[in-house]
Protein backbone atom coordinates (compact mmCIF):
# COMPACT_ATOMS: atom_id res chain seq x y z
CA UNK A 1 0.00 0.00 0.00
CA UNK A 2 1.13 3.31 -1.26
CA UNK A 3 0.83 6.81 0.64
CA UNK A 4 -1.70 8.74 -0.53
CA UNK A 5 -1.77 12.16 0.46
CA UNK A 6 -4.98 14.66 -0.29
CA UNK A 7 -6.03 17.61 1.25
CA UNK A 8 -7.98 18.04 4.91
CA UNK A 9 -11.75 19.51 3.63
CA UNK A 10 -12.13 21.42 6.64
CA UNK A 11 -8.76 22.67 6.69
CA UNK A 12 -7.16 22.75 3.37
CA UNK A 13 -4.05 23.98 4.31
CA UNK A 14 -3.21 20.32 5.59
CA UNK A 15 -3.25 17.61 3.69
CA UNK A 16 -2.93 13.73 5.88
CA UNK A 17 -1.85 10.52 4.26
CA UNK A 18 -3.42 7.06 4.76
CA UNK A 19 -0.15 6.30 7.02
CA UNK A 20 -1.25 8.97 9.41
CA UNK A 21 0.69 11.84 8.47
CA UNK A 22 0.02 15.53 8.55
CA UNK A 23 1.63 17.80 6.28
CA UNK A 24 1.53 21.55 5.51
CA UNK A 25 0.22 21.70 1.72
CA UNK A 26 2.92 24.17 0.44
CA UNK A 27 5.83 23.84 2.47
CA UNK A 28 5.07 19.50 2.78
CA UNK A 29 6.19 20.17 6.80
CA UNK A 30 5.25 17.20 8.88
CA UNK A 31 3.37 18.12 11.64
CA UNK A 32 4.11 15.86 14.97
CA UNK A 33 2.07 14.35 17.03
CA UNK A 34 1.81 13.61 20.16
CA UNK A 35 0.80 11.11 22.96
CA UNK A 36 -1.94 11.92 25.44
CA UNK A 37 -4.43 9.90 27.59
CA UNK A 38 -3.70 6.38 25.68
CA UNK A 39 -4.62 8.57 22.28
CA UNK A 40 -2.54 9.77 19.40
CA UNK A 41 -2.95 13.53 19.03
CA UNK A 42 -2.46 16.29 16.82
CA UNK A 43 -3.28 20.04 16.52
CA UNK A 44 -3.92 20.96 13.32
CA UNK A 45 -4.97 25.40 14.31
CA UNK A 46 -4.73 27.15 17.42
CA UNK A 47 -8.89 26.55 17.17
CA UNK A 48 -8.40 22.87 16.10
CA UNK A 49 -6.52 21.54 18.94
CA UNK A 50 -5.95 18.00 20.92
CA UNK A 51 -7.77 15.60 17.68
CA UNK A 52 -7.65 12.41 17.68
CA UNK A 53 -5.35 11.39 14.88
CA UNK A 54 -6.86 7.94 14.51
CA UNK A 55 -10.26 9.37 14.28
CA UNK A 56 -8.84 12.11 11.97
CA UNK A 57 -7.01 9.38 9.66
CA UNK A 58 -10.46 7.26 9.44
CA UNK A 59 -13.02 9.87 9.25
CA UNK A 60 -10.72 10.89 6.12
CA UNK A 61 -10.20 7.83 4.56
CA UNK A 62 -13.52 5.82 5.20
CA UNK A 63 -16.55 5.91 3.02
CA UNK A 64 -18.53 7.31 6.18
CA UNK A 65 -17.59 9.28 8.99
CA UNK A 66 -17.30 7.59 12.29
CA UNK A 67 -20.17 8.01 14.26
CA UNK A 68 -19.96 10.24 17.41
CA UNK A 69 -21.09 7.03 20.07
CA UNK A 70 -18.22 4.81 18.21
CA UNK A 71 -14.80 4.26 19.23
CA UNK A 72 -11.77 4.38 16.41
CA UNK A 73 -10.11 1.04 17.54
CA UNK A 74 -6.03 -0.04 16.84
CA UNK A 75 -5.97 -3.58 15.07
CA UNK A 76 -3.27 -4.15 16.21
CA UNK A 77 -3.62 -2.50 19.93
CA UNK A 78 -0.74 0.03 19.53
CA UNK A 79 -2.26 3.76 19.41
CA UNK A 80 0.76 5.03 17.54
CA UNK A 81 -0.04 2.80 14.57
CA UNK A 82 -2.69 5.51 12.45
CA UNK A 83 -2.40 4.00 9.13
CA UNK A 84 -5.87 3.69 7.99
CA UNK A 85 -5.48 0.11 7.51
CA UNK A 86 -4.60 -0.93 11.16
CA UNK A 87 -8.13 1.34 12.02
CA UNK A 88 -11.88 -0.05 12.81
CA UNK A 89 -14.64 0.94 14.28
CA UNK A 90 -15.20 -0.29 17.67
CA UNK A 91 -19.02 -1.96 17.17
CA UNK A 92 -21.69 0.33 19.31
CA UNK A 93 -25.37 0.80 19.65
CA UNK A 94 -26.94 1.15 15.89
CA UNK A 95 -24.56 -0.36 14.45
CA UNK A 96 -24.96 -3.53 12.49
CA UNK A 97 -23.96 -6.88 14.51
CA UNK A 98 -20.99 -9.20 13.07
CA UNK A 99 -22.23 -12.96 11.81
CA UNK A 100 -20.39 -13.90 15.13
CA UNK A 101 -22.59 -11.67 17.56
CA UNK A 102 -25.83 -12.97 15.25
CA UNK A 103 -24.82 -16.84 15.63
CA UNK A 104 -24.34 -16.48 19.34
CA UNK A 105 -27.97 -14.41 19.60
CA UNK A 106 -30.13 -17.14 17.33
CA UNK A 107 -28.39 -19.94 19.10
CA UNK A 108 -29.31 -18.66 23.31
CA UNK A 109 -31.10 -15.76 23.47
CA UNK A 110 -34.80 -17.36 24.60
CA UNK A 111 -32.71 -19.62 26.72
CA UNK A 112 -30.73 -16.94 28.65
CA UNK A 113 -33.44 -14.70 28.81
CA UNK A 114 -35.79 -17.38 30.28
CA UNK A 115 -33.42 -18.24 32.43
CA UNK A 116 -32.97 -14.68 33.81
CA UNK A 117 -36.60 -14.46 34.29
CA UNK A 118 -37.86 -17.61 35.89
CA UNK A 119 -34.64 -18.57 37.78
CA UNK A 120 -32.78 -14.84 38.50
CA UNK A 121 -35.87 -12.48 38.93
CA UNK A 122 -38.17 -14.93 39.79
CA UNK A 123 -41.05 -14.57 37.59
CA UNK A 124 -43.97 -17.10 37.55
CA UNK A 125 -44.11 -18.77 33.72
CA UNK A 126 -47.98 -18.90 33.36
CA UNK A 127 -48.87 -15.35 34.81
CA UNK A 128 -50.50 -12.73 33.27
CA UNK A 129 -50.33 -9.09 34.09
CA UNK A 130 -51.44 -5.72 33.90
CA UNK A 131 -53.12 -4.67 30.77
CA UNK A 132 -53.20 -8.47 29.42
CA UNK A 133 -49.73 -8.87 29.37
CA UNK A 134 -48.31 -12.45 29.37
CA UNK A 135 -44.92 -13.72 30.05
CA UNK A 136 -44.21 -14.39 26.51
CA UNK A 137 -44.66 -10.36 25.77
CA UNK A 138 -42.00 -9.91 28.56
CA UNK A 139 -39.69 -12.47 26.90
CA UNK A 140 -40.20 -10.75 23.73
CA UNK A 141 -38.92 -7.49 24.95
CA UNK A 142 -36.14 -8.96 26.55
CA UNK A 143 -35.00 -10.39 23.30
CA UNK A 144 -35.80 -7.08 21.39
CA UNK A 145 -33.80 -5.05 23.72
CA UNK A 146 -30.81 -7.83 23.97
CA UNK A 147 -30.93 -7.75 20.23
CA UNK A 148 -30.82 -3.86 19.89
CA UNK A 149 -27.51 -3.76 22.16
CA UNK A 150 -25.98 -6.73 20.54
CA UNK A 151 -23.59 -4.47 18.56
CA UNK A 152 -21.86 -4.09 21.63
CA UNK A 153 -21.14 -8.09 22.97
CA UNK A 154 -17.68 -8.45 22.70
CA UNK A 155 -17.35 -12.12 23.17
CA UNK A 156 -14.68 -11.63 26.56
CA UNK A 157 -17.99 -11.58 28.17
CA UNK A 158 -20.25 -14.96 28.89
CA UNK A 159 -23.61 -14.51 26.96
CA UNK A 160 -25.83 -14.84 29.83
CA UNK A 161 -24.16 -11.94 31.75
CA UNK A 162 -24.32 -9.38 28.99
CA UNK A 163 -27.73 -10.61 28.70
CA UNK A 164 -28.65 -9.89 32.55
CA UNK A 165 -26.86 -6.64 31.89
CA UNK A 166 -28.99 -5.36 29.49
CA UNK A 167 -32.19 -6.49 30.84
CA UNK A 168 -31.08 -4.79 34.49
CA UNK A 169 -29.72 -1.89 32.69
CA UNK A 170 -33.51 -1.06 30.50
CA UNK A 171 -35.64 -2.07 33.56
CA UNK A 172 -37.95 -4.30 31.32
CA UNK A 173 -39.36 -6.09 33.97
CA UNK A 174 -40.93 -2.76 35.57
CA UNK A 175 -43.45 -2.81 32.68
CA UNK A 176 -45.21 -6.18 33.69
CA UNK A 177 -44.64 -6.25 37.47
CA UNK A 178 -44.69 -2.95 39.06
CA UNK A 179 -48.53 -2.47 40.46
CA UNK A 180 -47.80 1.38 40.78
CA UNK A 181 -49.74 2.36 37.53
CA UNK A 182 -47.64 5.54 37.43
CA UNK A 183 -44.44 4.39 37.70
CA UNK A 184 -45.62 1.48 34.95
CA UNK A 185 -46.64 3.60 32.74
CA UNK A 186 -43.12 5.81 32.71
CA UNK A 187 -41.15 2.26 32.31
CA UNK A 188 -43.32 1.15 29.17
CA UNK A 189 -42.71 4.75 27.84
CA UNK A 190 -38.86 4.30 28.43
CA UNK A 191 -39.05 0.97 26.86
CA UNK A 192 -41.15 2.03 24.19
CA UNK A 193 -39.04 4.94 23.55
CA UNK A 194 -35.99 2.50 23.51
CA UNK A 195 -37.82 0.55 20.76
Amino acid sequence: MEEEWSLIAYYPLLEISNFGNVRNAKTKRKHTPYFKDGVMKIDLHRKLRSLSLARLVYNHFADEEAPKDCKVIHIDKNPQNCRFDNLRLRAGYGMIPTPEQLEVFNNQVYRCVKYILFNIKCIKPNTQYWGGYEVNDLIQDCVMIIYQALPVYDFKTKFLTFCQIIINRWHICNKYVIENLEERQKAMEYIEHLM
